[in-house]
């Protein structure tokens, strides 16, 4: 969780990337699993929503900015809908 401190100041978080750590997941599944929360956690932060008490509006602001930023592998990874944006499958 070093590489990702916004999972570690989220007791629920933690604890459920914990449960996949006693699993034994790779390293490279934990990376994968923790992005998508870490992400979600790190916008709750920066708008000062908690993440409790998050409602679909709040779901929705990190929706349409996972469906519109750009893919770190490039332009010729899109979603359907789109044209930019993380895969619908990720998202």
């Amino acid at each position: 969780m070093a590489k990702r401190p916004v999972l570690a100041r989220n007791d629920h978080a933690a604890t459920w990337l914990q449960a996949w750590e006693d699993l034994g997941r790779a390293p490279r599944t934990l990376d994968a699993h923790a992005r998508g929360p870490a992400e979600y956690l790190a916008l709750r932060e920066r708008e000062a929503v908690d993440p409790l008490s998050a409602g679909r509006p709040q779901v929705r602001v990190f929706v349409r900015e996972l469906t519109s930023r750009p893919h770190r592998r490039g332009v010729n990874v899109v979603s359907i809908e789109s044209g930019v944006g993380l895969a619908n499958a990720t998202i």
